[in-house]
């Protein structure tokens, strides 16, 4: 099987890529369109659009039937069905929307079951397992669990439903969380070293945007060492050996 490589495929492949990926993974049933791959809890799916970048696969199917979400909406299932990627099923909204949406479900407990909680343990639990994860920002954990990006805040500075366990989860009490552990981060630490490997090797701003498919502003940053400065500059020794052999 041959490996599809993102940073050297043109635009017009990118786009059948990312459209294999999405039709090769659904299943057309009498109501809804189905994705059955990369379930990453309460049905949702994420499908690969670049390297090291996924998106949900009911967003993805927004996009290419309609075009870009506005900034600080959602993709509402009017169906139900967080499974479901069928365009007519599919509708933009608030996160006010979507929430009143999971209640008439049932989807969040309320009401006496957890007094004025937003949200039940078993959501706290799947958020801190998502976080834990370390690929998911704060708003797509939000989506993903039908709750909001300051609930996921709040959770992982430990300030409320700190009794619920999950393996590996560590509060961010009393500091700032910085690179992956920011939840609105577009890059994580891998990302950074490879920018800074490619800016020891000698390649320019604007080259190294364009090699990872990042703006320069995000570069220039990390180059400038103005963000991330907690990743230390890796040595480019191992890529220099690979480009002269």
């Amino acid at each position: 099987m041959v490996l599809f490589r993102w940073d050297i495929a043109s635009e017009d492949e990118k786009k059948a890529k990312i459209l294999q990926n999405f039709y090769s993974n659904l299943q057309i049933t009498k109501s809804c369109w189905i994705i059955q791959k990369s379930n990453v809890g309460f049905g949702y799916a994420r499908i690969e659009v670049d390297t090291r970048k996924s998106i949900l696969a009911h967003r993805l199917s927004w996009e290419l039937h309609n075009g870009p979400i506005p900034n600080s909406m959602v993709v509402r299932h009017l169906c139900h069905n967080p499974q479901c990627v069928r365009p007519s099923h599919l509708e933009i909204g608030t996160q006010k929307e979507n929430y009143e949406d999971s209640k008439s479900i049932n989807r969040h407990s309320h009401g006496k079951k957890h007094g004025m909680s937003k949200i039940d343990e078993d959501t706290a639990k799947k958020i801190k397992e998502l976080i834990v994860l370390g690929c998911y920002t704060y708003p797509q954990i939000a989506e993903i669990t039908c709750s909001s990006v300051n609930i996921i805040k709040d959770i992982a500075r430990g300030r409320t439903w700190d009794h619920v366990y999950v393996k590996g989860f560590k509060t961010s009490k009393g500091r700032t969380l910085r690179g992956e552990l920011n939840g609105f981060s577009k890059i994580n630490d891998e990302i950074v070293r490879e920018i800074l490997i490619q800016k020891d090797l000698g390649k320019r701003i604007f080259e190294i945007s364009n090699n990872l498919n990042l703006s320069q502003d995000v570069v220039g940053s990390v180059v400038r060492r103005k963000s991330w400065k907690h990743v230390p500059c890796p040595s480019s020794n191992s890529k220099k050996l690979e480009s002269n052999s």
